[in-house]
């Protein structure tokens, strides 16, 4: 075997082990989500979704995120949600 083929062999062995890795990190961390009983409340543009969380959020006196969309710095990200790429627990996550 070739010194190449070696190499091809090694890295797609150790991005199949990372997938893995990043679901198995991926499912745990939904599954505390998901035991914390969080609310997301999305709705269009200038619809008022931000002032009822804000106000949910005074109410209960619980944390909020007003704008998930600009918490999120990860290159790509707005790429892949704009072409429907992206899953949204995969967005959560």
């Amino acid at each position: 075997m070739t010194p190449k083929v070696m190499i091809l062999k090694i890295s797609q062995t150790l991005i199949q082990i990372l997938k893995k890795a990043k679901l198995k990190h991926k499912s745990r961390v939904l599954r505390k989500l998901a035991l914390q009983k969080k609310v997301f409340i999305l709705g269009v543009q200038k619809s008022g979704t931000t002032a009822i969380s804000a106000l949910l959020s005074e109410a209960t006196g619980e944390t909020v995120t007003l704008d998930i969309k600009r918490s999120i710095k990860r290159p790509g990200s707005r790429i892949l949600r704009n072409y429907g790429l992206e899953s949204f627990d995969d967005y959560i996550y």
